[in-house]
């Protein structure tokens, strides 16, 4: 199952691609909002992490996992350079 999201993913990138050779660049924020939803639907299935990660995207999936980037919520008020980015894996159990 994983692996068909991978190839999904690859033929979503070239239609976003392509749409944006022929459209101008507007077409780019349907990947924004593809990312915003894997978000949500994590915190979603695990919400325990909003308590102490801010996630700001998914960076990668593969057969086994996919894999977030995201902050601690400690450093919130801390600048944007400074904070410690953190790599959130969700394994795939199954």
């Amino acid at each position: 199952m994983s692996r068909i999201r991978v190839i999904e993913a690859k033929v979503k990138k070239e239609i976003l691609h392509s749409a944006k050779n022929i459209n101008g660049p507007d077409t780019t924020c349907e990947k924004d909002d593809v990312e915003k939803d894997q978000v949500t639907a994590l915190l979603a299935k695990i919400p325990i992490l909003a308590k102490t990660f801010d996630i700001h995207r998914k960076i990668g999936e593969g057969t086994f996992s996919s894999v977030y980037l995201g902050s601690i919520k400690q450093d919130a008020s801390v600048a944007d350079g400074d904070k410690r980015l953190v790599l959130l894996r969700l394994l795939y159990v199954g």
